[in-house]
């Protein structure tokens, strides 16, 4: 009888787990995939530290429904607690960031009230945020101790080599902006760069100037709108190898746009993987993750230019032919890398890249009738990659760049 009874209480504690695991799960769905209040989601009470109001008029006036029509981004949603929902906007597909799991703003929270707990008023505790040197100066903090991963609220707003340049690269934000005043203007800047630098990045480098990136709607309280890019280069992994030479192309050109195109500054995209792409349906291409970017100043006065500023920075290649590897101060230390194109070649494109995201890169399986006719274009690919010469990486590039083209535009289809 006693055993009996033992058998039954494990039988009623695995039943108790069961339930228990069930209604974890179903509190997970519930919280990341059924559809959300939008209002309370936007946390305005934290305001100023927060990222903005621009947009509140159109969040608060039911303007934004949230729907899931991206079940693979749900799902990941769900596992990696990334605060991200899915939505309409004028019958257009938009996305809803909070730029941050639930842990990272409480650790903000936490930061911003220091030792007065409970009874903290986060929306006063962003006052001591007055001008731009505050900015400046949590800027050099991050620079004082890179490579340090104590400070989980980095932000990776990471402007070099110097931080004198701040105030220009604000400059097209503050104008986006100019119906708040200043000083609230600064406090949203300076919490957006301790969560996450994609609403100014996306403001700097607006989509409807030409740049790689997902159109801004704005900003409510602690939420982003931006549109919906697409489905990830992930996706396009099983596509016909035309169709994937062609967005080769768009992604080489990308890379050297973030590189060149901009008058005052160049941005190296840190954390470059299949899953931070995404293709529209006319096949463009947009990076959708802008969290770690270098970006750094091209017209900083002759006195603070390092020794080594003069020549080009040609991004290594180490042990691990799969991992991406670079050295944040050799970058800045140089005019200009070869860094973007490094992290397409290499670890998108190439044979090389991340054998579990994209086995044999996106170019995988190239067709015999092209190997035949472009016998040139394994070498001219792993050159983009993995070249150690001066701007030999810039050289495959377009030598690549011109390859593809002429081989999509000369086959409209390829078996």
């Amino acid at each position: 009888m006693h055993v009996m009874c033992v058998t039954v209480r494990r039988k009623k504690l695995k039943s108790c787990v069961c339930v228990i695991v069930i209604l974890l799960i179903f509190g997970l769905i519930a919280r990341y995939v059924l559809p959300k209040n939008i209002r309370e989601l936007a946390d305005l009470g934290k305001c100023p530290a927060c990222y903005g109001v621009d947009l509140c008029p159109i969040v608060l006036g039911d303007g934004i429904k949230l729907i899931n029509f991206d079940s693979l981004a749900s799902v990941i949603n769900i596992i990696g607690y990334k605060n991200v929902w899915f939505g309409t906007y004028k019958n257009a597909k938009i996305v809803v960031k909070k730029l941050g799991s639930d842990w990272e703003l409480e650790q903000l929270d936490n930061k911003l009230c220091g030792n007065e707990g409970r009874n903290c008023n986060v929306t006063s505790s962003v006052s001591h945020v007055t001008n731009l040197s505050v900015i400046e100066n949590y800027m050099k903090s991050l620079k004082s101790r890179e490579g340090s991963v104590n400070d989980v609220l980095s932000g990776d707003f990471y402007v070099c080599p110097t931080t004198s340049g701040v105030n220009r690269l604000l400059q097209h934000v503050k104008l986006r902006n100019e119906a708040i005043d200043t000083k609230t203007f600064l406090q949203n800047v300076w919490t957006i760069m301790h969560i996450n630098p994609e609403p100014v990045i996306l403001q700097i480098l607006p989509k409807e100037d030409g740049w790689p990136v997902p159109f801004y709607y704005g900003a409510c309280g602690r939420l982003i709108i931006e549109e919906y890019a697409g489905e990830t280069l992930t996706t396009y992994y099983t596509k016909p190898w035309l169709e994937r030479a062609k967005l080769a192309q768009k992604l080489l050109v990308a890379a050297k746009k973030l590189t060149n195109d901009h008058p005052g500054f160049r941005f190296y995209l840190t954390d470059v993987s299949p899953d931070n792409i995404a293709v529209d349906a006319s096949g463009s291409v947009y990076f959708i993750d802008l969290e770690d970017v270098i970006i750094v100043d091209r017209n900083i006065p002759d006195h603070e230019k390092p020794v080594s500023w003069t020549s080009q920075h040609v991004s290594e290649l180490y042990e691990c032919a799969s991992c991406f590897t670079f050295s944040r101060s050799e970058i800045c230390n140089h005019h200009i890398s070869d860094h973007n194109l490094y992290a397409v070649c290499q670890h998108l494109l190439s044979p090389k890249a991340v054998p579990g995201i994209m086995p044999g890169g996106l170019l995988h399986s190239t067709p015999h009738l092209v190997l035949e006719n472009y016998p040139d274009l394994p070498l001219i690919l792993t050159q983009c990659g993995e070249s150690a010469a001066p701007f030999g990486r810039f050289k495959a590039a377009n030598q690549l760049l011109n390859l593809l083209a002429n081989i999509t535009e000369t086959h409209k289809t390829i078996n």
